[in-house]
C-alpha cells in the first residue's frame, strides 16, 4: 500500500504546477487510491508510514493529511497536497478530496 501512496504522490506532483494561488483538484487520484469502504485505520496507518507526509487534524469524521514537498522561500516549487477524508459511523471511508497547491 506504501509504495502505492508514494506513487499516488508523485503522480500529483508531476501531473502540473500550480501557479499563484491556484489550487488543482487532485480528488480522483486519491479516491482511486483510497476507495469508499476502506477502513479508517488501515488509511491512518499509510500516512503514519509515509515520511513526507503528516496527519494534521484528526476526529471521528474527519482526517486530514498534509504532504510537503520541498521548502518556500528555499525552493522555487515547493508544493503540498492536502487531502481530506470523511469517514461514516462505522468508521468506513464515505469520501475523499484533494488540492494541489504551492506552498507560500
Amino acid at each position: 500500500m506504501n509504495k502505492g501512496v508514494q506513487q499516488m504522490l508523485d503522480d500529483i506532483y508531476t501531473s502540473g504546477s500550480p501557479v499563484g494561488f491556484d489550487q488543482i483538484d487532485v480528488s480522483a487520484r486519491v479516491t482511486a487510491q483510497f476507495p469508499a469502504g476502506m477502513g479508517r485505520a488501515e488509511v491512518e496507518r499509510v500516512f503514519q508510514t509515509t515520511s513526507s507526509s503528516r496527519i494534521v487534524e484528526s476526529s471521528p469524521a474527519l482526517l486530514v493529511v498534509r504532504d510537503i514537498r520541498g521548502k518556500p522561500m528555499v525552493e522555487p516549487d515547493a508544493r503540498t497536497a492536502l487531502m481530506e477524508f470523511h469517514f461514516d459511523a462505522s468508521g468506513n471511508l464515505r469520501s475523499s478530496k484533494a488540492l494541489h497547491m504551492r506552498r507560500q
